[in-house]
């Protein structure tokens, strides 16, 4: 009696197969009623949901390991049709070429070749040639709707992180603010546009408050337009890249967008920036231990040095102590100093006078300035749409190729970047405060001011260095003397009532002194040397 041939069967699909019920059931189930029918006896069933643009796919590789050798006693690998077994030409007729060196004819029960036949050469490279012209007109159609979606101004892959994407159904799919994430993603934004604190410490930071991020991510993230409702167009066939408005929920503001912008620059682009801002600069890169938080804004009057900060061992305890590692002449007791400057910004008290005068001068603006607002708000408009318009003009050019590509995506960007300081200039001009809340504001705003050494004694110590740099225009230098310098904020300086003592100084320079106690004598170990020190 003749044996039975064996077969080994594949069945595959990828996902959007399935949807048009090419299922794995269905191939199994056709597959074993062929081989029932010719009497083949089915030795395994290899199923994947996988897709067939190359062979590198688990359960063809497992297939192939287990059985594609000499004297496997197989006859015949089995798939429903040919786009089964590969959407690749090539790799199609490489795979059949293996197997069939082994013994094995590779075939498809619904598109039966006969391999003897000289001709089925042809007949074969033309239903893999099918299968892979087909897997390319899915492939561009897919290219398609993603660029005419994302023309749109919609999201069409994963929503970026601080936004979550949801769905109705296959047909209504948008972007929302993610309620956990989001918040996090805004502040990181606000903080690095403070230019206070480096980018570095403020991914620390939100790390820290939960935002899970790489550092890189984090800076990818810190340049991305779609945080401020702009949705990044790549170039497409004759169209070039460029930023369309998004139908999402802006999450930062332009302007903050665009002060992060200035701060991740390059140094070497941000030389002539820093010609304005002063040599000893406030920047900090890591954060102190709460006895050392002025560390980072202090300087040796010996040899102009930042300070570094640690503990000295006493007998009974540890002391504090800020201290130059440079030259090693000058060192002041860390908590004796926070104290003293903690008190100086205690007597930093506006004159009540000074109050009222500056709340009728703000009634008086807010009263005279009403019909200038509106104007500008009107103007505002007037350019918004103008520019609006030249966008629209833009594109008519350039599918009339009268502007080039390259000079499309300039212009568009310029536009779009001009727009969007002007809604953000709107957006402010808007809302109008009332009298009322700027009389509270301006109470509150003199009680903080009243007790502000009180207020920054009981911060914690990334809400003190904030505090610090929004106070101080320069860094601390100390002094030999029991007088100590400090140059503040100039508005600060002008509510505090100082700014008369600013005739000889630097426009930004509005001083006022303190005393505290220092030593020069050494006691224990401070500095490098020192295990306690940071």
């Amino acid at each position: 009696m003749e044996q039975f041939k064996k077969a080994i069967l594949y069945c595959r699909v990828s996902s959007d197969e399935q949807a048009k019920g090419c299922s794995l059931d269905h191939q199994e189930k056709e597959l074993k009623d062929w081989c029932i029918k010719n009497e083949v006896d089915v030795v395994k069933i290899f199923r994947e949901d996988h897709s067939a643009k190359t062979t590198n796919r688990p359960e063809l590789q497992k297939a192939l390991s287990e059985f594609n050798r000499q004297n496997s006693g197989v006859n015949y690998f089995l798939v429903l049709r040919w786009n089964r077994l590969s959407r690749n030409a090539d790799d199609g007729n490489s795979l059949i070429k293996k197997m069939r060196k082994n013994g094995i004819e590779v075939n498809a029960i619904e598109e039966w070749i006969d391999h003897k036949v000289a001709e089925a050469k042809i007949l074969l490279s033309i239903y893999l040639a099918m299968a892979e012209v087909d897997n390319d007109k899915r492939a561009k159609a897919t290219c398609d709707g993603i660029h005419a979606t994302l023309l749109k101004g919609k999201c069409a892959n994963k929503a970026p992180r601080g936004y979550v994407n949801k769905r109705k159904d296959d047909y209504t799919k948008w972007v929302d603010i993610d309620p956990k994430v989001g918040p996090l993603v805004k502040e990181a934004f606000e903080e690095v546009a403070k230019g206070i604190k480096s980018p570095t410490l403020v991914w620390r930071e939100m790390k820290a408050k939960g935002l899970k991020c790489g550092r890189q991510s984090f800076f990818d993230m810190l340049r991305n337009h779609f945080y401020i409702g702009e949705v990044f167009v790549p170039a497409y066939n004759n169209d070039p890249d460029q930023y369309v408005k998004g139908l999402h929920k802006p999450l930062v503001e332009p302007d903050v967008f665009y002060k992060v912008q200035d701060v991740l620059k390059p140094s070497t682009k941000r030389k002539r920036d820093k010609e304005s801002i002063r040599e000893h600069y406030v920047k900090i890169n890591k954060m102190p231990q709460p006895e050392f938080y002025m560390r980072d804004f202090l300087v040796c009057p010996h040899c102009g040095s930042k300070l570094r900060a640690s503990f000295s061992k006493g007998r009974h305890a540890r002391y504090p102590y800020y201290h130059c590692n440079h030259c090693h002449k000058f060192r002041i007791k860390a908590d004796a100093f926070n104290s003293g400057f903690e008190a100086s910004l205690n007597g930093l008290t506006p004159p009540d006078n000074l109050i009222r005068l500056f709340q009728e001068i703000c009634d008086d603006v807010i009263g005279e300035s009403s019909k200038t607002r509106e104007q500008r708000i009107a103007k505002l408009r007037s350019d918004i749409s103008d520019k609006e318009d030249n966008l629209m003009k833009l594109q008519d050019m350039l599918m009339e190729d009268r502007v080039s590509p390259e000079n499309f995506s300039i212009m568009t960007e310029r536009y779009n970047k001009e727009i969007m300081i002007m809604k953000s200039e709107l957006n402010e001009l808007t809302y109008q405060p009332s009298d009322k809340s700027i009389g509270d504001k301006l109470n509150v705003a003199s009680n903080i001011l009243k007790r502000l050494g009180d207020l920054l004694s009981q911060l914690p110590v990334n809400e003190k260095i904030e505090l610090l740099g929004s106070t101080l225009s320069e860094k601390i230098v100390l002094d030999d003397e029991k007088s100590r310098t400090v140059y503040l904020k100039p508005a600060l300086a002008l509510i505090a009532g100082i700014s008369s003592d600013c005739k000889d100084k630097k426009e930004t320079d509005c001083e006022f002194s303190f005393t505290a106690r220092h030593s020069t004598q050494s006691r224990g170990r401070t500095g490098t040397g020192c295990p306690t020190g940071v």
